[in-house]
């Protein structure tokens, strides 16, 4: 049944005048799908208003605009609007109609690339030609702000603003001052920034800085929208103080992480204050449907917020954002995730005060050469040689021996979010001195944005010389024409060591394909990168360990991880002199052009009453962790049980740490707490017979599987 045609010229009056007056895309956008959603599929009649409408169509160039978006809404709204298209001859020949439906499919990409989301479909109305990898905004100097915005369709969304604050000079009444450049509305529009102001100027007087009162002005990308409310205090005073130390020409002074999103007000003291609680759920939201890496927020909503972003973790397990709750501003500084420490050297510092005085050139020589002087005795020559890794925002930071940053490279807020999120004791780049002149070089996994994509490689970088030595793609050249897999699928890196074979150094790189199979272990001559044996896992390795097991000086590769062949944990070790071939293979996983390798050792960890008991959720046990206790030659290993929901604890594993002796026996075992509760919890409802016990894990040990070429067979654990 046709709409009322006279409700119909009705709606799109009001509608059409709204969209002239809008300045909001969004709010464009919502009002275009009201008039849609109000003909009820009956395009064709009512296409003369269609046309006009969708004359006014925004443009969405920016990825700002798709952040605090969810991509299953935002996918249905995409199709409608192409169902319209479809239907109306004159909106299907528009070609610049059609690069603005782009946009939207672009950031319909955007979002899923944001969450780790990976999407196939036959729908190739829903997937651009060209796909351009992982966009976002962030800028050094300024940080990313939850906002609630009202849709013209009654639609009330979160999504982030770009922040910046610039100061402007010195003001002309003591105080310290923020003025806003963009429209502020509300009853205290005339007071935003004031308490961040006072609060940033308190604690700069506090750190003994001060010489002048600073005037500084805050703008956001996006200008034309309005903003109301005080939630943006904090973000204010941080910027506000971090331009204040770098105006000072301060030696030391902070950068905010660029890729981070902060919500939260504050007083004159520096206290953070919580936000209003109404759009607390929607600012969340922004942050978490987007790309930033960590979410500030005031402590006191700490856990509210933590239980928003687990409901969404249920949706979108690999979206990692990391949340932070400050009480005060000074606690901005304190967290090497949320701020960057900088510290000028003394001789360029020197040299930028004596210009800004404009003393006479002999004078300024003089003073030159004796700070050179005092730099040489107190600190000894200009100091280039790295010998510490940080990562901040985007960039890998390279420091000296005097935690003076000696080079930043720009790394990617993806492999910098990597990197923050690593658990094992191996990291992802590394600093060694590969020709002996006393300089360190870097070694690192450029491009580690996605798997089976074929970008990652490793790269040696000469900081000396500013130049690449080496540079290396990683990529899986194995075949195993019995599962679906990309034969020439990129590889994410997961830990690098520099190891001794035969006297010689030679680097270690582990690998994963994402979440699935399989894992790669390879050595590298460390001189040219080239790759000299690889070993080829049936699953996925968590872990490495390097440990000297036998003591005969020579250096062991202990792994933990999952063999799929098998759906079981699994520890080996290998020789980094014979690292060629694969891993015990059964079944469909059969690889090509590789033989069977020769581990040390190679053992399988079963599951365990609870695990089995949930076997029908999660297939297998999972090693994920190695830890080295050298003092009492012992080695433990963490074993992911099951992942579950726990009545007051939320969403929780149950993990088991099993303890190795040298010779990889098993020789104790311990429980996490939530292992227990589990435990408790099914023996009581009757699921499990009994509570595992000392007898249960005296009786496990012997149920460790070493490999020796046969097929395995599962014995059931009983008391």
């Amino acid at each position: 049944m046709l709409p009322d045609p006279i409700r119909v010229e009705e709606l799109y009056e009001r509608i059409h005048h709204e969209l002239l007056q809008s300045f909001s895309e969004w709010d464009q956008l919502y009002l275009i799908l009201e008039f849609v959603n109000s003909v009820r599929g009956h395009y064709s009649s009512f296409d003369s208003y269609l046309i006009q409408l969708f004359h006014e169509f925004p443009w969405m160039k920016s990825p700002l605009l798709f952040t605090g978006m969810h991509p299953d809404e935002f996918e249905v709204q995409i199709k409608k609007i192409e169902q319209v298209v479809e239907k109306v001859q004159e909106l299907k020949q528009d070609e610049l109609l059609a690069q603005k439906i782009d946009y939207l499919r672009q950031g319909l990409h955007y979002l899923n690339e944001w969450l780790g989301v990976e999407r196939f479909t036959d729908d190739n109305a829903l997937v651009l030609k060209e796909k351009s990898g992982r966009q976002t905004q962030s800028e050094e100097g300024k940080v990313f702000i939850p906002v609630v915005r009202g849709g013209g369709a009654k639609n009330t969304r979160g999504r982030l603003r770009k922040l910046e604050v610039q100061l402007v000079g010195e003001a002309r009444r003591s105080k310290y001052e923020i003025k806003p450049l963009f429209g502020v509305i509300g009853a205290d529009a005339g007071k935003i920034g004031q308490r961040a102001a006072k609060a940033a100027g308190k604690l700069f007087q506090e750190n003994g800085v001060r010489t002048k009162y600073w005037s500084s002005t805050a703008s956001f990308e996006l200008n034309h929208a309005w903003h109301a409310g005080h939630s943006a205090n904090l973000a204010l005073s941080g910027l506000f103080y971090c331009e204040m130390l770098q105006g000072e020409n301060s030696r030391e002074y902070f950068k905010l992480n660029p890729s981070m999103a902060v919500t939260g007000d504050i007083d004159e003291d520096g206290k953070v204050l919580p936000v209003e609680e109404k759009g607390l759920r929607e600012k969340v939201h922004a942050a978490f449907f987007s790309w930033v890496q960590v979410m500030v927020v005031p402590m006191d909503q700490l856990e509210q917020v933590t239980e928003y972003v687990q409901l969404l973790n249920k949706r979108f397990p690999n979206r990692h954002l990391i949340l932070k709750g400050v009480g005060h501003l000074r606690e901005l500084f304190y967290d090497r995730r949320i701020s960057l420490h900088v510290q000028r050297s003394l001789i360029s510092l020197t040299a930028k005060q004596v210009w800004k005085k404009k003393v006479n050139a002999v004078f300024g020589l003089i003073i030159a050469i004796l700070i050179g002087i005092i730099a040489w005795l107190q600190f000894g020559p200009v100091d280039q040689n790295p010998v510490s890794i940080e990562y901040s925002g985007e960039y890998l930071v390279l420091k000296n021996q005097y935690d003076i940053t000696v080079d930043r490279i720009e790394l990617g807020e993806v492999a910098v979010e990597k990197m923050v999120e690593k658990h094992g004791e191996n990291p992802r780049g590394l600093l060694y001195d590969m020709n002996g002149d006393g300089v360190n070089e870097l070694i690192w996994s450029k491009s580690m944005e996605n798997y089976n994509r074929e970008n990652t490689f490793i790269q040696a970088w000469s900081v000396s010389g500013d130049s690449i030595i080496w540079q290396q793609p990683v990529k899986m050249e194995y075949g195993f024409p019995r599962q679906y897999l990309a034969n020439e699928g990129s590889l994410n890196i997961t830990e690098m060591a520099v190891v001794e074979v035969d006297g010689i150094s030679k680097l270690i790189v582990t690998a994963n394909v994402g979440n699935f199979f399989p894992a790669s272990v390879r050595r590298l001559n460390l001189i040219t990168g080239a790759k000299e044996q690889e070993y080829m896992h049936a699953g996925q390795i968590s872990d490495m360990a390097v440990l000297d097991l036998d003591k005969d000086g020579q250096e062991d590769l202990v792994f933990t991880g999952v063999n799929n062949a098998f759906w079981l944990a699994t520890v080996f070790v290998l020789d980094p002199a014979d690292l060629q071939g694969h891993s015990p293979l059964q079944g469909d996983y059969v690889v090509e052009g590789m033989g069977r390798a020769n581990e040390d050792k190679y053992l399988f960890i079963p599951k365990t009453i609870v695990g089995k008991y949930y076997s029908f959720v999660e297939k297998f046990n999972f090693g994920w962790q190695v830890y080295i206790d050298k003092s009492r030659e012992l080695f433990w290993v963490k074993v992911r049980e099951v992942s579950r929901e726990i009545e007051n604890y939320g969403k929780q594993e149950a993990s088991v740490y099993i303890y190795f002796n040298y010779n990889l026996e098993p020789v104790s075992f311990i429980t996490s707490n939530h292992y227990d509760i589990i435990a408790r919890e099914l023996y009581q409802k009757g699921d499990v017979p009994f509570i595992p016990d000392y007898e249960y894990w005296e009786a496990f040990k012997d149920s460790v599987i070493y490999w020796d070429g046969s097929m395995i067979v599962q014995e059931e654990i009983s008391k």
